[in-house]
């Protein structure tokens, strides 16, 4: 909660606010949090999953429920990547950044008293009305595991609107500034020389990834223009215009505390033979699942049953 992060959000001046802050963490919303990066080829199948659950849902939660999502392990500019894949995801107020050079987010996860995050992306987190996380899946949830943070959603919400006692505890870190908090409890209520929070200015996207069936604004559709267009064979979803959304399909592979197979950078200990995803194949090869499930370097004519 002490932690600050990079906000990205259009036509503002470039900053940080603390992650703990109820501008970020609104004492009258439950949330789900995303933990992403532009490389993970595992977030942008969830994103579009969490976002058709927020459209359907949206008209009964309100602002009770709200989504944040926070890119993670990733140095590049955090507009560029909420400009291309930003509509990927639900509608959210804030999202974050963090571009520490320790990771201090991941960091804060990864302690043993948490064990958040295990070195994979997608992290998808709920937290109650008291900040406390009640639900977590670490890669991408299935079916049954987003109708199961549905109803814990719906669970969280009646704790804030049946006057739960657990929503009426007083304790530092539920987000409330409460009587007797102000100047010993900062993740409250925060600091006296804190100010307002600052954006990142984000001009509007010309050009972006958008899901499945999702049609692109301002262009008129005609007959032709409702056919979507076939997916690669490489691609497990894309968009109308039969652009890759995932490369791959399923989750990511487990990754190691450095390395991660997919990531779009060819790292020490990769090469062609364990990793042509992101090392390539040589000559007229192409990068391949394989039948077994592994990637393999294969002719580009080769086709493998389903």
């Amino acid at each position: 909660m002490h932690l600050r992060l990079e906000r990205v959000r259009q036509n503002a001046p470039a900053g940080t606010v603390r992650f703990g802050s109820s501008e970020v963490l609104s004492p009258r919303s439950v949330h789900v949090i995303s933990l992403w990066a532009p490389w993970c080829v595992a977030c942008k199948e969830v994103l579009p999953d969490l976002r058709e659950l927020f459209e359907r849902r949206g008209a009964s939660w309100g602002d009770s429920v709200r989504f944040l999502p926070v890119q993670v392990l990733d140095p590049t500019a955090p507009e560029d990547a909420i400009r291309t894949w930003g509509p990927l995801m639900p509608a959210s107020a804030v999202q974050l950044a963090d571009r520490s050079l320790a990771d201090s987010f991941v960091a804060a996860l990864r302690d043993d008293s948490r064990r958040l995050y295990q070195g994979t992306l997608p992290v998808t987190l709920a937290l109650d009305c008291n900040r406390r996380v009640r639900w977590a899946r670490i890669g991408v949830p299935g079916e049954a595991e987003l109708k199961e943070l549905e109803d814990w959603l719906d669970t969280f919400r009646a704790e804030m609107t049946d006057g739960d006692p657990r929503c009426r505890q007083v304790w530092c870190g539920n987000g409330r500034c409460e009587a007797g908090e102000s100047g010993r409890c900062e993740e409250d209520c925060g600091t006296p020389a804190e100010t307002a929070p600052s954006e990142r200015p984000v001009s509007g996207p010309t050009e972006v990834a958008v899901g499945p069936n999702e049609i692109v604004p301002d262009v008129p559709v005609t007959h032709a223009s409702k056919r979507a267009k076939p997916c690669p064979q490489e691609c497990s979803r894309c968009d109308e215009k039969g652009r890759c959304l995932t490369m791959w399909a399923g989750s990511e592979p487990p990754a190691t505390s450095t390395t991660v197979c997919g990531d779009g950078r060819c790292e020490r200990g990769e090469d062609t033979k364990t990793c042509c995803r992101d090392c390539g194949c040589t000559g007229s090869l192409q990068c391949r699942r394989g039948e077994d499930g592994q990637d393999v370097c294969a002719p580009a004519n080769e086709m493998w049953s389903d």
